[in-house]
């Protein structure tokens, strides 16, 4: 049986020249697609770059992230290229922040296909709503994983590689033939709360149990003199979580704090309790290593993916390789891994919906 990826190809550099020759050598190898993961350091954009895209007569699929995932390990600079040799269907939902309606529905192909990759610009707007319709279209039986890409600098700029070039303010859904588990694991656990989210605008809560969100978020984290400047270093450990009927808490990450108001990777419906959580590093490694664990369950596996959250990445520091080392065991050896850290994780629930995730890591397994 044919393997869908083929060899990986890692370089140190980013430059016009260099994506050339990495997709012509994807082509030598007669590959039908190619997945480009580029580290956001590493990428500085060129009108060049859009028209080598476009100029590729096979699907391309990927995005600029924070880091890479390369042989079990974290690189913050480079570009890693993963030859694709079974069909794929891309489709690039453009202009997502434009979205304005629950009734839109995406155009997708989706011909004898299984499981979904889905990667978003992380800083656009809309990604739950675009979410939520992707889930009508596809069905509750689909597997559908990916993540948010993007810059540290917390900038929108162009981060989605594509037959389109290089966009953003988009959503690529990535169509495979092939099933694919989801092993979804995150370890926070409950600090505070709950609280009522009495005012909230999309990603940005404005106040909890009716008073300044910010005001009481610093009482109960202990952060009194927390300022704008230092919110987005300082409150790694303090996630917000939405308690569901079917499953864990939906983990929510505070990025920004501008004001009174509170600005998330990801929208919180008004009304809603939500709790103050905290974790430790040997919490977190544990969820994700054992959410691979209890998926694999001795299977014989061809490649696993992991879209893991930077912030986790931050938090965890010189221990992060902790949990790559217990993913990989349970990978096995013989398996391709890799991935990225993302700016909000996306997969598939328990009850069939697809949820946009913080601070959690989402591992896809391929038999």
């Amino acid at each position: 049986m044919s393997r869908l990826f083929g060899r990986p190809i890692y370089k140190s550099e980013v430059t016009p020249l260099i994506l050339m020759a990495l997709l012509e050598d994807v082509i030598e190898q007669q590959a039908s697609a190619v997945f480009i993961l580029c580290c956001d350091e590493s990428f500085e954009y060129h009108p060049r770059f859009d028209e080598i895209l476009m100029s590729q007569s096979m699907a391309v699929f990927g995005g600029i992230f924070p880091n890479i995932i390369v042989n079990n390990q974290i690189q913050d600079k480079g570009i890693l290229v993963i030859p694709v040799f079974e069909r794929v269907e891309v489709t690039v939902i453009s202009k997502l922040s434009l979205l304005e309606s629950s009734d839109y529905q995406p155009s997708l192909s989706i011909t004898n296909a299984d499981s979904f990759m889905v990667l978003v610009d992380g800083f656009t707007s809309n990604i739950d709503l675009a979410l939520s319709q992707l889930l009508h279209q596809l069905g509750a039986d689909s597997s559908v994983f990916g993540g948010g890409v993007g810059s540290l600098s917390l900038q929108q700029k162009p981060c989605l590689f594509t037959q389109q070039g290089v966009v953003l303010d988009a959503m690529v859904v990535i169509a495979f033939a092939q099933s694919w588990q989801l092993a979804v694991g995150h370890g926070w656990e409950v600090f505070a709360g709950p609280f009522l989210a009495t005012k909230v605008n999309g990603n940005r809560i404005e106040q909890l149990n009716f008073q300044p969100a910010s005001d009481i978020y610093r009482q109960v984290t202990g952060q009194l003199t927390i300022n704008e400047e230092q919110f987005f270093s300082e409150v790694r450990s303090y996630p917000f979580g939405i308690e569901r009927l079917d499953d864990d808490f939906l983990v929510r990450s505070p990025i920004a704090m501008l004001g009174a108001h509170l600005i998330c990777l990801g929208s919180i419906p008004e009304n809603t309790l939500v709790y103050i959580l905290h974790g430790n590093a040997k919490l977190l490694i544990e969820a994700a290593v054992s959410s691979v664990d209890n998926t694999v369950a001795e299977q014989k596996l061809e490649a696993a993916v992991l879209f893991d959250c930077v912030s986790r990445y931050h938090f965890l520091q010189d221990q992060y390789s902790e949990e790559l080392t217990g993913i990989q065991q349970y990978v096995g050896d013989d398996a391709l891994f890799f991935g990225a850290l993302v700016f909000g994780e996306i997969a598939s629930g328990c009850s069939g919906s697809i949820h946009f995730y913080n601070k959690t890591a989402v591992t896809a397994l391929l038999k």
